[in-house]
């Protein structure tokens, strides 16, 4: 169920690889079939305690159009369930622009719907949510990530830490999640609940970063712990705080401008330093 459309900043999705700085049109479906008792996309929330929103694709495709936007995104409980197949190819046929979705591979795996919509799916955001159901969530994800469904996607991951109680256990699914992903340049985004981020200090992502550089917290209020580092010489090439990014040191190929390495394939059509999340809808 649709609860709102708004136009934000790419990092605040987040996403720290795909459109770097750019605008998004956010739409958030709530009754999120995980249930949790908090959500950082506020998904959990149910009919009755919200405003609901009609569906409507040409509502979509003009609101993209007018704010020339960059990736039109679905977000919060998994909007597979709320949408059509035929929508989203509408939707991405008429608006030319790029389709997003946040899923959780537990409730995606062996979903005829997500089979389908997955198809016309330009980015992925799998989330792994550090609850009780953390080993059936990384299974699943491994179980997508060896499949066709990942093929020719861009691909991100978001750690939602629900406390600031089990460092142990974030660092233990961090270090599975990397497993599962090898050594592909696919961006972790870790999400905390609450703004809880002086329980990440920098010495706790820099270890992190050892194992897998691109490793970030994208909406944290410290840049050491916001921003993007290459890969190969380690140097910040995404200088970001809060979701905001100040500073891209990629060329516009997608190049570390210190080393050359490719990092970027889909560049943002002008770099938003100012913050936004305004309703639209």
């Amino acid at each position: 169920m649709l609860s709102s459309i708004r136009l934000t900043n790419t990092g605040k999705i987040p996403l720290s690889l795909y459109c770097v700085g750019g605008l998004s049109l956010v739409l958030n479906f709530i009754e999120c079939p995980l249930n949790c008792d908090s959500c950082p996309w506020e998904s959990n929330i149910s009919k009755r305690s919200a405003r609901l929103i009609e569906f409507n694709p040409q509502v979509v495709v003009k609101l993209a159009k007018q704010y020339d936007v960059d990736i039109i995104f679905l977000h919060g409980a998994e909007p597979y369930n709320y949408i059509s197949y035929d929508d989203v190819k509408r939707i991405k046929d008429e608006s030319n622009v790029a389709i997003g979705l946040k899923t959780n591979p537990l409730i995606a795996k062996n979903n005829s719907r997500f089979t389908s919509i997955i198809n016309f799916i330009d980015v992925a955001l799998f989330e792994i949510v550090l609850n009780d159901d953390i080993e059936l969530q990384t299974t699943s994800l491994m179980n997508i990530m060896h499949s066709s469904i990942a093929q020719f996607k861009h691909i991100e991951i978001a750690v939602v830490v629900m406390n600031n109680k089990n460092n142990l256990a974030l660092i233990n699914t961090l270090k599975n999640v990397i497993n599962i992903i090898k050594k592909n340049d696919i961006p972790i985004n870790i999400v905390p609940i609450n703004n809880m981020y002086k329980v990440f200090d920098i010495n706790l992502i820099n270890r992190l970063r050892e194992e897998h550089p691109l490793i970030q917290i994208p909406t944290a209020d410290v840049f050491e712990n916001a921003s993007t580092i290459c890969p190969r010489c380690k140097n910040m090439v995404i200088i970001r705080r809060d979701g905001i990014v100040y500073k891209v040191n990629i060329n516009d190929i997608g190049k570390c401008i210190f080393c050359g390495y490719k990092l970027v394939n889909s560049m943002s059509k002008k770099l938003v330093k100012l913050p936004l999340d305004i309703p639209l809808v």
